[in-house]
């Protein structure tokens, strides 16, 4: 990968405009980013994006086994489409449902970490001021209306 960020920068990124964002970017220190740490946020990019996608999948099959309905539609909607272009898969309203669901229900994210500014009471319980705490939105997506 390294190779190919030289490479692209002597080429002066000759279709490969994004990345020429990327090598423009600057650290927290305002210094240009290394060739080294442009290579590596690539290869974390296209791993990250790997893993999420898969996290998708195994998690959105692990819910329709408990729906055989919507295992049915899905597979309907998806035997109807048009054609097998991106743009054909991309009018399946009810697997972006399956998805979108998939995701509200197991966010690849856990919550975000926050540090109470003042004393708070949350539930009958006392939380101090300076106390680290964090919202799961998994627990409140799961929770009845």
């Amino acid at each position: 990968m390294l190779r190919r960020v030289r490479l692209a920068r002597e080429k002066n990124f000759e279709g490969l405009e994004p990345l020429k964002g990327l090598c423009e970017s600057v650290d927290e220190n305002g210094q240009p980013l290394s060739d080294e740490r442009v290579a590596t946020s690539l290869v974390l990019s296209v791993w990250g994006a790997y893993i999420e996608t898969a996290s998708l999948m195994a998690c959105s099959v692990l819910l329709l086994a408990d729906n055989p309905n919507a295992v049915t539609s899905l597979l309907n909607e998806v035997m109807l489409r048009d054609g097998d272009t991106l743009e054909d898969w991309s009018r399946l309203p009810f697997s972006t449902g399956v998805l979108r669901e998939t995701l509200r229900l197991n966010p690849p994210g856990g919550g975000g970490f926050r540090q109470t500014s003042e004393e708070a009471v949350i539930g009958g319980f006392l939380i101090p001021k300076g106390v680290v705490v964090t919202a799961d939105q998994r627990i409140g997506n799961r929770m009845e209306a």
